[in-house]
């Protein structure tokens, strides 16, 4: 009757695991979702850094010296805007921002974020380990000792001329079908509380998340200027081509600006969303994993919706222990 006693309790346990489940989930789809967007981001650095370098030879990838305002009016050229109209040689006051802009790949500045993400991914795949541990056989050393002893009173018997009835029972023999099944269910029992003694060792990701959702927020910051900067360019470049005083660009290159800008106010909008999106997954990530640290606590705060799962789950259980003790007690003529 022990076992009985203790299912309320362990109805608990259940819903612990249950909610590690849901968080390790939820870590994966997170950080899967956390490296597209930083491969989005370093994607629209290279594509801004390349529409510089391809729109004016004065931008140079080591330091460009971007003008406030691009020199439109320079834009005759039938086959290439002219040098200079996007950057300038150098420093001038009043004309170009006060520090360069590099042009070189983001790469080694991702770096702490994708560990950040990277710590993330281990989290959720620590968890999903915990959860998938298999717990042991205790079972199995009967099974097998009983099969030894079947092979050795089978040998003694036969030395014996076959007299005697057989004092090891049969596999099949209905008390070891009942012990068995409740060794199981006791192994059950214990195998859920081992998980959820380490899941408490383990979970806890919440300043991890909230750290990575701070660095991405400042990755958005930088897309968005990227964004926005091409976004500029194609513009300024679609009112060169449309200016009166402009009749010798060709239709091809007209063209060509107008889809451009058209890509860049595509391009704003759809990152813009994909973001938005990531952080609503993060959220939830973070919810999530302050639920599952709320309820490993030993003596959980849990709400009404849990506490009728825990009585659907402790009802189950005694059903089952009760009905394993029953046929335990049958086997054995009690």
């Amino acid at each position: 009757m022990a076992v009985a006693v203790t299912l309320p309790g362990c109805a608990s346990n259940a819903i612990r695991l249950d909610y590690a489940g849901d968080v390790a989930g939820r870590a994966e789809v997170a950080a899967a979702a956390s490296r597209r967007y930083l491969a989005e981001v370093d994607e629209t650095r290279v594509a801004v850094n390349v529409d510089l370098i391809g729109m004016d030879t004065a931008c140079v990838p080591n330091r460009a010296w971007i003008r406030r305002q691009a020199d439109v009016g320079a834009i005759k050229a039938s086959d290439f805007p002219p040098r200079g109209w996007l950057c300038a040689p150098g420093p001038l006051d009043g004309v170009t921002y006060p520090e360069p802009l590099s042009l070189a790949p983001l790469g080694p500045d991702l770096e702490p974020t994708f560990l950040l993400i990277d710590a993330l991914g281990a989290y959720g795949a620590g968890i999903a380990t915990i959860l998938e541990e298999e717990g042991p056989d205790p079972a199995a050393d009967l099974v097998h000792a009983l099969a030894l002893a079947r092979s050795a009173e089978g040998l003694l018997r036969a030395m014996a001329g076959g007299a005697g009835q057989p004092v090891v029972p049969a596999a099949d023999d209905v008390r070891l079908v009942a012990i068995d099944a409740f060794i199981a269910f006791v192994t059950e029992l214990r195998t859920e509380q081992r998980k959820v003694d380490a899941l408490r060792r383990t979970a806890g990701a919440g300043p991890l998340i909230a750290a990575l959702r701070d660095h991405l927020s400042n990755w958005e910051l930088g897309r968005q200027a990227d964004e926005n900067l091409r976004f500029e360019l194609a513009t300024a470049l679609l009112g060169g081509a449309q200016r009166a005083d402009a009749p010798q660009l060709s239709k091809a290159m007209r063209r060509e600006f107008g889809a451009a800008y058209y890509e860049g106010a595509a391009g704003r909008t759809s990152s813009a969303r994909f973001k938005a999106a990531l952080d609503g997954t993060l959220g939830e990530l973070a919810a999530a994993e302050a639920d599952l640290r709320r309820v490993l606590a030993e003596d959980p705060d849990l709400t009404d919706a849990e506490r009728r799962e825990a009585a659907r789950i402790t009802r189950q259980r005694l059903t089952r222990a009760f009905d394993t003790l029953s046929r335990l007690l049958l086997a054995f003529g009690g």
